[in-house]
């Protein structure tokens, strides 16, 4: 729909980082892959920082819990429903 930032209220993040891709030249579709791939990497990288550097557990611990909450199955075959990435942001609320 034309003029819709989105349906549900976890969409309005992902709106941000479309945005941008779509400012730099990226096509719709190859806009919303680079906003999920992005969020993947931002949820990783969070989860990693408060396994790290909150909780202090070794760099190895770290690294697999951040890969096993970032890139889940569930997660991974939910794919083609956006507005279950958001998931991905919780970790910056901590």
């Amino acid at each position: 729909v034309k003029g819709v930032l989105g349906y549900s209220d976890a969409e309005f993040l992902q709106a941000l980082p479309y945005a941008v891709f779509r400012f730099l030249g990226a096509d719709s579709l190859l806009s919303q892959e680079l906003m999920k791939l992005s969020q993947n990497a931002f949820g990783f990288l969070t989860m990693f920082a408060l396994c790290r550097y909150i909780v202090a557990t070794p760099w190895w611990v770290a690294t697999a819990a951040s890969f096993i909450f970032a890139f889940a199955s569930g997660v991974y075959h939910q794919l083609g429903h956006a507005q279950i990435l958001a998931v991905n942001y919780r970790r910056s609320c901590c």
